[in-house]
């Protein structure tokens, strides 16, 4: 309920989908199902990560390690516009993002998020 926003990326060969549930304080993960056969691509829920007042997304590829999925947080009900935006780091055994964030950001009413590097890499 209440899409703030739709991010399309590929982990592996699958195509996903975040769309963020602003006012269900979540970000819902789709994920393109195999063999559906009639040639459109068909997308099922492959997990709700908890984000309150979600906004946009932004997928984090990593050279060496798992890649991150931040989420911005617009508005939290219990904090109002002082608010922690999240970063999930998908688990390649589960094949999916850890439902706990594996870190959380101070942020003011965050609307975006973008991704970028520094050309830095350890």
């Amino acid at each position: 309920a209440g899409p703030a926003s739709v991010l399309a990326f590929s982990i592996g060969q699958r195509l996903h989908i975040a769309v963020g549930e602003n006012f269900d304080d979540k970000v819902a993960i789709f994920r393109e199902e195999e063999g559906q056969g009639g040639g459109g691509a068909q997308f099922a829920l492959l997990q709700r990560l908890r984000v309150p007042g979600a906004g946009v997304s932004a997928f984090i590829p990593h050279p060496s390690k798992a890649p991150l999925l931040v989420s911005s947080s617009y508005h939290d009900p219990s904090t109002g516009w002082s608010t922690r935006s999240r970063l999930f780091r998908w688990n390649r055994h589960k094949n999916r993002f850890d439902d706990e964030a594996e870190q959380e950001i101070r942020t003011n009413g965050a609307h975006h998020v973008e991704a970028f590097t520094d050309g830095f890499h350890p």
